[in-house]
């Protein structure tokens, strides 16, 4: 099977064509960028195993593919990814893959309407911190659940500054609420504040408050003028509360050039272990998963050949993109709202 890419820009370099190139069984068909800066840096990049170039997604196209993936700006990706699925090609969109909720379930029924599988990136939910709620939730580790607390500090105020295609809410939170939605599932309300500060343009941080449909209430929050990080999560149950400090260590392998082949990928280092308090007193090291971004790429590659089920449906994006839109009603209102459906 032949996949593609749209944009060697960061995301494109970093969290998708590492990934494409590692996948057995696929060939890596090609990347549309016309930038001589980035055509060398994909040469650089992947040596004599890197893709030819195209100047275009029609280009791109014309030489055959079975999946595209769309990794460029997020107010641009919307024309390109409905050009793809008018193509009849597969679509993989970074998050968010629409600016508003309407646009995304125009391309969605696009989409459908064609019989075109489309899905999106939302490849924090194999982050080892995100399964590591999972399996606690699943396996019962804390008790009944009584609340999770999702936090990602950062100092690193240029966000604000650059961020395009909503700001910080729309990027970043993108993830957080995807993780909690697919552990805890659908949401009923939600309440927010987001932050602002003072001379820089876009948002730097917020608070969302979220209501599943099963009562049990969410906190997500983000920050990045933060320098004194809260733990990644807290999971807090009536058997006691596990803290998991610290983000998934694939970024910054990957930012390092590793391979998701090599043997080392995805584990994280034993201080980074999660730690149980039991309301005794006591506490108990717990393990943390291996994170398996590849994971997102797997499935998907096996949903087109199979017919499988894509391992994140649009209908899952979708319902993350709505509770983001009611976020920001929120912080406009003050009060709570219920996502569009």
């Amino acid at each position: 099977m032949r996949v593609g890419l749209v944009g060697y820009g960061f995301g494109g370099r970093y969290f998708h064509a590492p990934l494409i190139a590692a996948l057995d069984g696929v060939e890596f068909a090609g990347v549309v960028t016309r930038s001589p800066d980035r055509r060398s840096e994909l040469t650089g990049d992947l040596g004599v195993s890197a893709p030819p170039a195209f100047d275009s997604v029609a280009d791109l196209v014309a030489a055959g593919v079975d999946l595209v993936t769309v990794s460029i700006p997020p107010e641009s990706r919307g024309p390109v990814v409905r050009e793809l699925l008018d193509a009849g090609v597969a679509v993989v969109s970074d998050k968010p893959f629409a600016m508003t909720f309407d646009d995304a379930r125009s391309l969605a029924d696009n989409a459908a309407s064609r019989g075109v599988p489309l899905t999106v990136f939302h490849n924090r939910r194999w982050d080892s911190e995100a399964l590591t709620v999972a399996r606690a939730v699943a396996d019962g580790l804390v008790g009944d659940i009584r609340t999770c607390e999702s936090n990602l500090d950062r100092w690193e105020p240029w966000v604000a500054e650059t961020s395009t295609g909503g700001g910080y809410l729309l990027d970043l939170g993108s993830h957080l609420v995807d993780q909690v939605r697919e552990v805890f599932g659908p949401v009923a309300r939600v309440l927010a504040v987001i932050d602002r500060t003072p001379g820089l343009p876009l948002e730097t941080g917020f608070l969302l408050v979220l209501e599943h449909e099963s009562g049990l209430r969410t906190r997500v929050t983000a920050n990045c003028v933060q320098a004194a990080e809260y733990p990644r999560f807290r999971l807090t149950g009536s058997a006691g509360t596990l803290v998991l400090e610290g983000l998934d260590v694939q970024t910054e392998q990957v930012l390092g050039g590793m391979s998701p082949n090599d043997d080392i990928w995805g584990l994280e280092p034993a201080h980074r272990a999660g730690i149980l308090h039991r309301p005794d007193g006591t506490l108990e090291t717990v393990a943390r998963e291996r994170g398996d971004w590849s994971a997102f790429y797997r499935g998907t590659m096996d949903a087109l050949r199979t017919g499988a089920p894509l391992p994140v449906s649009i209908d899952g994006a979708l319902a993350t993109l709505a509770i983001l839109e009611a976020a920001i009603e929120s912080d406009r209102t003050g009060g709570w709202v219920v996502p569009r459906a």
